[in-house]
């Protein structure tokens, strides 16, 4: 799963409340594996400018996934606030049965400060 930075944009919704739309921004593209075949559409990021109401609009009610492009690349996604909570319930259920993994790999063994300290290169 690619490494990603939320950036938030507020959008303001009838009764003064604010709703946040999350933006997605790979960071690594290393990291990045597989192809972005779930986006629904794609701007670039000057026409971004210019739509942005509709994209939010698109992403916040049509839940659809817009993929924002620099230079021809894909350069980040715009996705639901639904879609962003699942991922991140994803992304804690991968790091809970990591940390179940390594409960179970621990041998008990303990390494003091010291010991530490002295392993480390100078």
């Amino acid at each position: 799963m690619p490494h990603t930075s939320p950036s938030s944009i507020a959008e303001r919704q009838g009764g003064g409340g604010f709703r946040t739309l999350y933006v997605l921004v790979k960071t690594s593209v290393r990291n990045y594996s597989g192809g972005m075949n779930t986006l629904d559409r794609s701007v670039t990021t000057v026409a971004l400018r210019d739509e942005l109401a509709d994209v939010v609009g698109r992403v916040s009610y049509a839940h659809e996934r817009v993929g924002v492009t620099r230079h021809g690349k894909l350069a980040a996604v715009v996705i639901s606030v639904e879609d962003l909570e699942l991922l991140e319930a994803l992304e804690d259920a991968r790091d809970a049965a990591d940390f179940r993994g390594a409960q179970a790999a621990d041998d008990g063994t303990r390494v003091s400060l010291a010991e530490l300290r002295d392993e480390l290169p100078r």
